[in-house]
């Protein structure tokens, strides 16, 4: 895909961030299904991401789009492999993402908190990207809130202590 870098420099790279931010939110965008992709690159592939510490996976399925290069490219990847491919690899990335939460576990952290109320719950975002919930309060709304970070509920969210 014309990448400009190569693997071992994103590797080095990721590794020097998680060094001197131990809790930084890492994510990187992956494309499955690009043409000419093989069964053997998808599997290095997810083997190479799966043995870098990222935070999570923001995971794309190639479609084609008219006018580009990629459009005449030979050796299309089928639909069911495609979907397959993503498939594991958002598999990959909850679980990536479940123990990134857990090292935050008992973090104290600000959290921008948005304006949807869903189920009693408002939700937010700290800094290195970790979802957050908590119970609704309207005056939470659009407010930077210092939260303590308790545990992963079972929607896959943080739980929060708002301490100021």
């Amino acid at each position: 895909m014309r990448r400009r870098y190569k693997r071992d420099l994103f590797d080095s790279r990721i590794k020097m961030v998680r060094e001197k931010l131990p809790l930084a939110g890492i994510g990187a965008d992956v494309i499955v299904g690009f043409p000419g992709e093989s069964d053997s690159d998808f599997e290095e592939t997810y083997s190479f991401l799966d043995g870098i510490p990222l935070s999570y996976l923001h995971v794309f399925t190639f479609s084609e789009r008219p006018d580009t290069a990629a459009e005449h490219l030979p050796a299309k990847v089928s639909f069911s492999a495609k979907e397959k491919r993503s498939k594991r690899l958002i598999s990959l990335s909850q679980k990536k993402n479940i123990i990134f939460n857990e090292l935050n576990i008992g973090q104290v952290t600000n959290v921008l908190f948005e304006r949807t109320c869903i189920e009693g719950i408002i939700t937010g975002f700290t800094s290195n990207y970790i979802r957050v919930e908590h119970a609704w309060e309207s005056r939470l709304v659009g407010q930077i809130r210092k939260v303590k970070l308790k545990q992963i509920s079972k929607s896959g969210k943080m739980s929060s202590e708002i301490i100021e």
